[in-house]
């Protein structure tokens, strides 16, 4: 019903996002419902069970089949027209140069903004020509495909427990952030995705390698998210018996902006603008002012609780508050639980390094800092706690 409803409403919309697709978000909700379900109560791999998961939401999403074509374009002043400029423009003109001249006039040729979700844009209109629905359709069926697959991989780490229990909760409460934020077109679901497999690659089929390399491509999506991957590397690093593959499978994708500025702009940059360390220029009356500002700060420490202040107005947020303080009382089980005390200073300085930066980030579409700070928790405490420093994970952790 909800999705013959939600036909209706998206019938001839024009854009990638609005309140015309909210009808959008319940099949991916519902299936992500199935997938924690079976998790709790048969957590083993099944062929079976990831065809039912698929089937579940494509039934769901049969009402939308007709609007697959319809074309949409981003709307007005978001992150998401400037990442389809860039891809856009990198089509048309043949290149791999991030185009972040033609949008900001007065820089020059290095990357200015985020560099790497551009490029997965790029290749969504080699494949399609032009952004219709059935990309954004297509876009979830691959977060709930990684849903599916990290569950599988936080079983092979924790076999049972409360602990255990609440990551799943969490990994569903998560979901409608996660799903806005695909349809908002911003980069974070797809950091997200990453993460996910990262941990599937290490800890279900034990290919470290790609493991590693997907980790490495992280920072190519957030560069916010450096410092922690490398602190979640350290330990991986020291696990592998192949050393030197290990570093070069982390190294070639971590490299990937200084590769892009160096040919394109003849710099040794690899940090863009917009992420200037350490975070403490902003503009107050539209004037530019150096120094912290404490009233966003406040306002993103606000996020943890659900609130949002939007133009100087403290607002509730359901969408954050279903899944934020359950995240925050989660670190505190997770710290408690690995038993290494190396592991456990690694894990808190790995996951402070990405929340304590976003406090003096812009604070807009909320929950996006928050939701990848979240995951990133996670994907710390399974990648960590099940490394060599620990030796294995029963040892590393305590029964979760």
């Amino acid at each position: 019903m909800s999705s013959i409803f939600g036909y209706q409403l998206l019938n001839e919309f024009a854009f990638n996002f609005g309140k015309n697709l909210a009808g959008v978000l319940v099949a991916p909700i519902l299936t992500v419902f199935y997938i924690i379900y079976c998790s709790l109560f048969d957590a083993e791999s099944s062929v079976l069970r990831l065809r039912k998961v698929l089937l579940l939401f494509i039934v769901q999403i049969v009402p939308f089949i007709p609007l697959f074509g319809q074309e949409y374009q981003p709307t007005a002043e978001s992150d998401y027209l400037r990442y389809v400029f860039y891809a856009r423009k990198m089509l048309e003109h043949e290149t791999l140069w991030g185009s972040d001249q033609l949008f900001f006039s007065d820089a020059g040729k290095h990357l200015v903004t985020q560099p790497g979700y551009r490029y997965f844009l790029l290749v969504e209109l080699l494949l399609f020509g032009k952004f219709i629905r059935a990309i954004q359709f297509l876009e979830i069926l691959l977060y709930l495909i990684s849903v599916y697959f990290f569950t599988l991989a936080i079983h092979k780490s924790i076999k049972k427990g409360p602990t255990k229990k609440i990551i799943l909760l969490v990994i569903l409460l998560i979901t409608p952030a996660a799903i806005k934020n695909l349809l908002l077109g911003l980069s974070e679901w797809l950091v997200l995705i990453f993460m996910m497999w990262a941990c599937y690659f290490h800890l279900v089929t034990r290919n470290h390698i790609i493991s590693i390399f997907i980790l490495g491509l992280i920072p190519f999506i957030r560069q916010n998210l450096l410092f922690g991957t490398v602190l979640v590397y350290a330990p991986l690093l020291n696990q592998s018996t192949k050393k030197w593959l290990t570093l070069i499978a982390f190294i070639v994708p971590l490299g990937l902006p200084l590769y892009h500025n160096l040919y394109y702009a003849g710099e040794w940059r690899y940090f863009v603008d917009v992420a200037r360390i350490p975070f403490l220029t902003y503009n107050e009356n539209e004037v530019a002012v150096n120094g912290i500002n404490y009233s966003l700060i406040a306002s993103n420490l606000l996020h943890y609780i659900g609130f949002d202040i939007i133009n100087d107005q403290v607002t509730f947020s359901i969408i954050g508050f279903i899944f934020l303080p359950l995240s925050v009382y989660l670190f505190f089980l997770l710290v408690k639980a690995i038993r290494v005390p190396k592991l456990k200073i690694l894990f808190i300085l790995s996951t402070l390094s990405t929340s304590i930066p976003t406090l003096l980030l812009g604070s807009a579409y909320y929950p996006r800092f928050e939701l990848v700070n979240v995951m990133f928790m996670l994907t710390t405490f399974l990648l960590i706690s099940n490394s060599a420093f620990g030796r294995n994970s029963e040892r590393s952790t305590q029964e979760a």
